[in-house]
């Protein structure tokens, strides 16, 4: 079993951000909105805001409770908009269903979406036009070239397809010249389409949906999803420390969380050029 360490990876990535963001004129810029109450959520803003802090990119977080008028959120991406401090924008998913969640992205001026978003820079994804990616994209594809895993012709099962990461995830393997398979929660016989996995992601969110017995030897595992059961503690989809194959590959939620920060400030600076 070889489960793959990303500190390196992303020291050597963070290093080059630091450096680029040290020759900018005017210090790069990020804001995150964050909507309602979601332990997820608010984890993910916590390691945002403490990489952009060691890189010396500035953070700025906009909170709202469900009490909050769409209208007022609106509002305020939009002043942001129009804040040439500002470089990149990014509302932080999932937010509660009283909200339209593609209203509210849309919204976000397409060259400050640092997290490739909207409906123009999913498009230009989707057609292999230069744009921003998804930070989760960049840090699935970047694992696996890095440490010299084949993604070209492979027979890759994404199970999730989620906005947040089974999506983005579904063009990133496709440009990478992968076979994709798209399961979900729905999805009848899961087992079947599993087994025949080369490299199996998961980010469904449930760490009852997929078992070991479900996949063959020599498969790339990597566990996109989690999620906390009710004592709190942290449960990534495919519970791997029951895997007694000898030849599986893992790449922990862990490591995937880390460069997927990492890919995110690599896109703040993106934004801040988009803006030359």
């Amino acid at each position: 079993m070889d489960i793959i360490n990303a500190k390196d990876i992303n020291q050597n990535i963070l290093e080059e951000i630091k450096q680029n963001a040290k020759g900018c004129i005017i210090r790069p810029s990020v804001a995150v909105i964050k909507i309602g109450e979601n332990k997820k959520v608010s984890d993910l803003i916590k390691l945002q805001e403490e990489a952009c802090n060691k890189v010396g990119i500035y953070f700025r977080i906009y909170e709202f409770d469900e009490t909050t008028t769409e209208l007022t959120i609106i509002n305020k991406i939009k002043e942001l908009n129009n804040d040439d401090y500002v470089n990149g924008i990014m509302i932080a998913l999932p937010i509660p269903d009283k909200y339209n969640e593609k209203r509210l992205i849309n919204t976000i001026q397409n060259s400050k979406d640092v997290d490739g978003m909207t409906d123009i820079n999913v498009g230009r994804y989707i057609s292999g036009r230069k744009t921003i990616v998804p930070s989760i994209a960049l840090a699935v594809t970047t694992l696996l070239n890095e440490n010299n895993i084949d993604i070209s012709g492979k027979n890759v099962v994404i199970v999730g397809r989620g906005k947040a990461a089974g999506r983005p995830l579904i063009s990133a393997l496709i440009n990478e010249n992968a076979t994709v398979t798209v399961c979900h929660s729905k999805t009848d016989k899961l087992k079947n389409y599993i087994e025949r996995a080369d490299i199996l992601i998961s980010a469904i969110g449930d760490y009852s949906a997929i078992t070991p017995d479900m996949i063959k030897d020599d498969t790339v595992i990597i566990n996109v999803g989690y999620t906390y059961d009710e004592e709190g503690n942290k449960k990534e989809d495919i519970d791997t420390s029951k895997m007694s194959k000898k030849s599986i590959t893992i790449i922990p939620s862990d490591e995937i969380q880390t460069t997927r920060i990492t890919m995110f400030l690599k896109n703040v600076l993106m934004c801040y050029n988009n803006k030359k």
